[in-house]
């Protein structure tokens, strides 16, 4: 193998080719995903209620993420290691907790962006509404299936893509310019406006993570918290509509939330420094 074909991947333009490779392998992907599914009721593998339902959505959301996460891997492997912290396990332990209870305080002002832009922009909200019946009619044990599909796998993939390629490839540029670049396309990559700068809100979350530790485990854990979040408040009736009298308080105790999950990062941290390179 050559030097050339041997160096790692990295730089502005492979991010971007990265993006755009990832965003036109999603838009393939779903639009084949309906022909997926009725492939699989035709073979008896699946019911046309099923289709409707939570089978029809674990099938879609697994095909979907599972083909972007082959992409996504090939793309790491192509990249080049950064900087990691060395870990004691009680510092481990303790930075992973301190990232959740982090993620889940911003979690409630990036779900006010995202519920309050889509009110004023007049945009409707069909597809969170079909996601939240079915995952309020989910039976128990296809509930279980659907953290694992919904919550799990999505969060495994997208750091993978997002911290662990395009971040990585634009650390050259800077670590606040990567950390901003990774975070404005892990917006555009869910092409909606209004979930798109709630998600550039988490990006720049999950990207610090990334940034502080080195490593992906905790942007993985802390996302895969969300989606959890997500899907229990969808389960326990949330609507999609924000109701402005209770955002405030919902604010203020996310902001408290968040603030103890920052508190418990430093700790951490202090007892993991960089590694030397």
């Amino acid at each position: 193998m050559s030097q050339a074909e041997s160096a790692p991947a990295t730089g502005l333009l492979f991010a971007v080719q990265a993006l755009l490779g990832s965003l036109l392998l999603g838009l393939l992907v779903q639009l084949l995903l309906p022909h997926c599914v009725h492939g699989l009721v035709q073979l008896g593998l699946l019911s046309a209620a099923g289709a409707r339902g939570a089978g029809g959505l674990v099938v879609r959301v697994c095909l979907f993420h599972s083909s972007l996460g082959l992409l996504a891997l090939w793309l790491y492997r192509r990249g080049r290691a950064l900087p990691a912290r060395r870990f004691t396990v009680p510092a481990l332990l303790g930075f992973l907790l301190a990232s959740v209870v982090l993620v889940l305080g911003v979690g409630p002002l990036a779900n006010a962006v995202a519920l309050g832009l889509t009110q004023l922009l007049g945009a409707g909200t069909q597809g969170v509404d079909l996601t939240a019946r079915t995952v309020r009619q989910a039976t128990p044990g296809q509930f279980w299936v659907l953290l694992g599909a919904v919550a799990v796998l999505p969060a495994c993939v997208e750091e993978t893509l997002f911290r662990g390629v395009l971040q990585r490839a634009l650390a050259g540029a800077g670590p606040r310019l990567a950390l901003l670049g990774q975070a404005v396309a892990f917006g555009l990559f869910h092409l909606d406006l209004a979930q798109g700068l709630a998600t550039m809100l988490l990006g720049l979350v999950f990207g610090t993570l990334r940034l502080l530790s080195g490593r992906l485990l905790p942007s993985m854990l802390a996302h895969a918290a969300y989606n959890t979040l997500v899907l229990l408040s969808l389960r326990g009736g949330s609507t999609t509509q924000v109701d402005w009298r209770s955002v405030l308080p919902e604010l203020l105790g996310g902001l408290l939330v968040a603030a103890l999950g920052a508190a418990g990062l430093h700790a951490a941290l202090r007892a993991a420094p960089p590694e030397s390179t």
